[in-house]
């Protein structure tokens, strides 16, 4: 397989990284492969918003958004769906991890030129997913330096940068 970090990967996505996926507690669910789509959701959005933008996707690029019932939740969900199968392959909110290493790949590749970095700070800022997942604030990542910040979820708005995670197992089989 000619996997290359920064670069698209048939229709999976751009590819930014293989690594073990832990839980809240340290456990871990899998290795993986971590794709991002080739640009961020149109505007920007409330992190309940984003949540059920993304819920709505329909063969977006190619891919389909996974879906939670509660937003505010969404770590939780999001750990349920990798264990019965219902997130493997579908657009998610970068865990936070994910969207620091998005930080440090904007210049590389298919994402240069990708990233908004200047301009109001709701464009700037990117949502992530972190555990344990707390009920009013989110994690954020801030495009033009790097800051690391969170935010409350139903007021501040961003923008997303979807990724999609595939088991290594499962993707040499296909």
């Amino acid at each position: 397989m000619n996997l290359k970090i920064g670069r698209q990967f048939h229709s999976e996505g751009i590819y930014i990284a293989r690594r073990k996926f832990l839980d809240m507690r340290g456990n871990c669910l899998g290795d993986y492969y971590f794709f991002a789509a080739p640009n961020n959701l149109e505007g920007s959005r409330t992190f309940v918003d984003t949540t059920n933008c993304i819920s709505g996707l329909i063969n977006w690029n190619g891919h389909d958004g996974f879906k939670v019932k509660n937003p505010r939740d969404y770590s939780r969900e999001f750990v349920a769906g990798l264990n019965d199968g219902s997130a493997e392959g579908k657009w998610s909110i970068p865990m936070i991890e994910d969207a620091k290493r998005l930080y440090s790949l904007r210049n590389t590749g298919e994402f240069r030129d990708t990233f908004q970095i200047n301009g109001p700070a709701y464009i700037r800022w990117l949502w992530s997913v972190s555990f344990p997942s707390h009920q009013s604030g989110v994690k954020i990542v801030d495009f033009s330096d790097g800051l690391e910040d969170w935010d409350y979820n139903i007021t501040f708005r961003a923008s997303c940068r979807p990724v999609r995670m595939i088991e290594v197992n499962h993707f040499r089989c296909h």
